[in-house]
């Protein structure tokens, strides 16, 4: 009984182990700061308020991915954009191709968000103060959704053909779980896939990225 016991453990199919990658990026040093030009003025009551572009921080847009060779399927999974303030919140997201999001208009007045750059996909379209306009991404990509009535309002949606992704934080350190294996590691740094580069997970393995210096995105 102990032989055919420990025959079954041999012939059952091997089940993928959940591993582990902590790696860091060496983040290129920021750009010195200058006088932002306003990108509008809103007139109130004693003069004018200026709208200055939005200043990047470079850990929130350090974003990593883990790609396999073989990608799952389609995410079923739903992600909300905040419309608030004359905003969209937050202003970098990631998510995985498939993925449903849900754009919360929470101001007191239609929002009228589309897609920057591509036609038929997400046209522009009023959304009602408390109404939420849902949008799936089918296809991978770097979309920049817009307002059309508020310049300054913006949002970049990351999709990816993986579930397997994380942020930096502010040292640059990163740690993901994902089966062991090999991926292809990814790094998307100010608005551009800024490193690439084979890694293979297991328990405790570590990477090292160093990226270049990256082109501002102050006109996006």
């Amino acid at each position: 009984m102990r032989a055919l016991f420990w025959a079954l453990i041999v012939a059952s199919p091997a089940v993928a182990r959940a591993g582990s990658l902590h790696g860091t990026i060496a983040l290129p040093p920021a750009a010195p700061k200058g006088e932002a030009r306003p990108l509008a003025n809103w007139r109130v009551e004693n003069g004018v308020l200026p709208i200055a572009p939005w200043p990047p921080d470079p850990s929130e847009q350090a974003i990593v991915v883990l790609e396999p060779a073989q990608p799952p399927e389609a995410s079923k999974a739903h992600a909300t954009v905040e419309l608030k303030g004359l905003k969209l919140e937050p202003r970098l997201a990631v998510a995985q191709v498939g993925t449903t999001f849900d754009f919360k208009n929470d101001d007191l007045s239609p929002r009228t968000l589309y897609l920057k750059g591509v036609e038929g996909f997400m046209p522009a379209e009023a959304t009602a103060p408390g109404a939420t306009r849902s949008v799936r991404f089918a296809a991978t990509g770097i979309w920049q959704v817009r307002d059309r009535e508020h310049a300054h309002a913006a949002t970049t949606l990351v999709v990816v053909a993986t579930p397997h992704f994380t942020r930096a934080d502010e040292k640059g350190d990163f740690r993901i779980e994902a089966p062991d294996g090999k991926y292809t590691l990814k790094v998307f740094y100010r608005g551009a896939w800024a490193a690439t580069q084979p890694v293979e997970v297991s328990r405790g393995a570590e990477v090292s990225v160093k990226l270049a210096p990256a082109p501002s995105v102050a006109n996006q």
